[in-house]
């Protein structure tokens, strides 16, 4: 790549910018003023980056004030971290050429994935357990780890928080470390700008002897600290699946080349692309020694996740932040299964952004505006619909199980798409059962209870008058599994609530009351019977408050 791009990306990398206009000059001159106190004229810049033709290359003040305002020494500094030099053990000071060489990529990876996440440091809180863990690997000897969760676990978030209070706001513990955080979704845009940076090369290509890693590892007096590779959604670099499998392999041959805890490996993924780790480790087993609380044995994908969810201390702490403590009370007290829903960081996020529009938010309204979101949304909304169609379908209303068969479920290919993205999500996941064959059957789950049983109360709802008739069908319908039948008659009396349809509740309530008479003797129905009350009364006490 022409040396000069090079640079001319480095600003605009600095500034977050696709691309400079005219206008941007006046403002670019003064920052750079700011920052160097070099002055650069808005005619000079606007030649440099190409919007006035120019015939003649950029002066060497030119170079060396922006190569100084990008963080490097000079133009000479910016060229031998970037231009095509050889390695030898004579070059000065290698180790501080490459700091800087990662530093810009680990900016630009921390802008993609701030804007992304929408992340305010004053918003988001440091979560204990997943720093005590990124702690004990750091001081470990093992050369890398997975965090492992579907996408809205808040990993992004994560990596976010540990490159900034570890490596760039003056840890004297890793003062000396080089870090390179990678966003795996905009790989191939990093590389582009960076194309000649060994360490990104590798892992498109592994060539040992050539890498400026296999250097340091040649040279160990050279080293000043250690080298972090963290790549955040290492499965959104490649979607083609052998593609894929060859970035893992060359990822553990970097990890190889260690022989002393100076190399660390930092990556995150969604479980349904743990596969690949766990082949590679299948066939090479010794390989399972690097990796740090890493489990590659599990039945269901969700079993694989290692991101816990929010701790209800958490979801304390995340609205106090948010200046919506007063709510705490009250989720706990009226709408205990919300906090299954809202332990989920993304499912979190837009409860605050629903109850920033109405203060009166309740379990219908939150679980209403998730499965709008996050569910009956865009990309694939008409797929998603006919997925969920065919899911309630096949487990019959989940009477008898709430798991379906993969191979019926995506017997229309048109649907794999939207199934993807509900893996992806975390709204499905997939685990293998044992059949009386050699062949093994891939089953589909909802990982969270309260989102399936909602969406198939939905279905009963539909194109159906909403009455006291419904309300006994449904507790006929799920006589044999109490647990359903508790979910669906919860859910309606609090539907009925939130319609403001007193007259239907009270009826509901005599009828209730009538029932619990004669039905003692019927364990299904009394114990059904005996929570709607509760919850009718819980309602309507609140209602009458």
């Amino acid at each position: 790549m022409d040396i000069y791009k090079l640079l001319r990306n480095s600003v605009q990398a600095k500034l977050n910018k696709v691309r400079l206009y005219g206008s941007d000059c006046n403002w670019l001159s003064q920052k750079i003023y700011e920052e160097t106190q070099k002055q650069i004229s808005v005619s000079t810049l606007k030649r440099f980056f190409g919007l006035i033709k120019s015939n003649h290359n950029p002066s060497k003040y030119t170079l060396d004030t922006l190569a100084e305002f990008v963080g490097f020494k000079d133009w000479n500094d910016f060229y031998a971290c970037y231009g095509e030099v050889k390695l030898t053990d004579t070059e000065e000071d290698q180790w501080e050429l490459l700091k800087r060489r990662m530093m810009q990529v680990t900016r630009t990876s921390l802008d993609s994935l701030k804007q992304k996440t929408k992340y305010n440091n004053q918003k988001f809180i440091f979560r204990r357990p997943l720093l005590d863990r990124f702690e004990k690997f750091e001081t470990s000897n093992t050369p890398a780890t997975l965090f492992i969760a579907p996408d809205g676990y808040g990993k992004s978030t994560l990596m976010i928080q540990l490159v900034e209070k570890y490596f760039l706001q003056g840890n004297e513990k890793f003062e000396n470390d080089i870090v390179c955080l990678i966003d795996g979704e905009i790989f191939f845009n990093l590389y582009s700008k960076n194309s000649n940076i060994d360490l990104i090369n590798q892992l498109l290509k592994f060539e040992v002897d050539s890498s400026r890693h296999f250097y340091f590892h040649k040279y160990p007096e050279k080293r000043k600290g250690r080298i972090w590779l963290i790549i955040d959604d290492v499965d959104d670099v490649f979607f083609e699946q052998k593609r894929y499998a060859q970035l893992v392999d060359n990822i553990m041959h970097i990890m190889m080349v260690d022989d002393g805890g100076w190399f660390k490996v930092l990556l995150t993924c969604r479980p349904e692309n743990l596969d690949v780790f766990v082949q590679k480790l299948y066939k090479n087993p010794i390989r399972r020694s690097f990796w740090f609380d890493v489990a590659f044995t599990y039945e269901k994908n969700i079993d694989a996740i290692n991101f816990p969810l929010f701790s209800s201390d958490e979801i304390y702490s995340l609205l106090k932040l948010q200046n919506a403590e007063s709510k705490y009370k009250d989720i706990f007290s009226r709408y205990k299964d919300v906090l299954e829903i809202i332990s989920h960081p993304y499912s979190f996020s837009l409860f605050i952004h629903k109850f920033r529009q109405n203060d009166n938010i309740s379990e219908i309204i939150l679980l209403n505006h998730f499965i709008k979101t996050r569910i009956f949304s865009h990309p694939f909304l008409e797929e998603k619909l006919l997925l969920l169609k065919r899911f309630v379908t096949l487990c019959k209303k989940g009477r008898e199980t709430t798991f379906v068969d993969k191979n019926q479920l995506l017997s229309v290919p048109e649907l794999v798409p939207a199934y993807d993205q509900l893996i992806s999500e975390g709204i499905f996941y997939e685990y293998l059962i044992p059949t009386d064959t050699i062949d093994l059957k891939i089953m589909i789950c909802f990982a969270q209870k309260t989102i399936l049983e909602y969406i198939i109360f939905r279905t009963w709802t539909e194109d159906v008058l909403f009455s006291t008739d419904l309300f006994f069908k449904i507790i006929e319908y799920y006589r044999g599994n109490r647990l359903m039948q508790c979910s669906m008659t919860k859910f309606f009396v609090k539907m009925a609530m939130q319609n403001n349809e007193l007259e239907l509740v009270k009826e509901i309530n005599t009828k209730l009351l009538e029932c619990e008479a004669y039905s003692k003797t019927d364990l299904d129905v009394s114990e059904c019977i005996s929570i709607s009350l509760s919850t009718l009364n819980e309602m309507l006490d609140h209602n009458s408050k």
